[in-house]
């Protein structure tokens, strides 16, 4: 009965693990620690927990120096505990080497997911940086376009308005040409936005 109790404990503890976020998780890896110290003394394979809080250890801190340290306190609480239960040697192996070479491996996987992230997250913000320079150089692109085809515009109205009395068919040549270059200029804009 008590050992069934301690493994639903223990599977609530583990699988929290993954749902959880930093610092929660060190809530769950700190119980499972516990309830390796609460268990040892009645059961000689509780130092698994020790091994499983190791191991996950390295994935619920943000650096690999707050790893090491904790591998460190774990196998510490193993040690102190196995000397004090009298352990075979085997079972102080358990207790504490062992969790520190699993924990040990983890934290090299653990700090290459930190650095995978941070590559992600750099090369999110480089796809945003060049999505922005692209719309900026679209914008300026439109700018001098329109800047351009508005002054022409300008230019070719005031001639057709300048016209209209002395050639009114130049004029209304002009004003036609206004129109065109209107139509090319909402066209080419139209384009440059899709």
């Amino acid at each position: 009965l008590l050992d069934g109790l301690g493994a639903v404990i223990f599977l609530t503890l583990y699988w929290g693990l993954f749902l959880l976020e930093r610092p929660r998780a060190l809530v769950h890896v700190g119980g499972i620690v516990l309830l390796e110290v609460l268990f040892l003394p009645f059961n000689g394979g509780a130092c698994t927990f020790f091994i499983f809080a190791a191991a996950m250890l390295p994935f619920s801190v943000a650096t690999q120096t707050r790893a090491i340290l904790g591998l460190v306190v774990i196998a510490g609480i193993g040690a102190t505990e196995g000397v004090l239960l009298h352990l075979s040697s085997m079972g102080l192996f358990y207790a504490a080497i062992f969790p520190l070479l699993i924990g040990g491996g983890n934290v090299i996987f653990a700090e290459r997911n930190r650095m995978n992230c941070k590559l992600r997250k750099a090369n999110e913000e480089i796809e945003n940086l060049a999505k922005v320079a692209e719309r900026e150089r679209i914008a300026r692109d439109l700018h001098d376009v329109l800047g351009h085809t508005l002054s022409v515009i300008t230019l070719k109205s005031e001639l057709a308005g300048k016209l209209l009395d002395r050639d009114p068919q130049r004029a209304g040549q002009e004003i036609r040409e206004v129109q065109q270059i209107s139509r090319q200029a909402l066209t080419e804009v139209r384009d440059a936005i899709r």
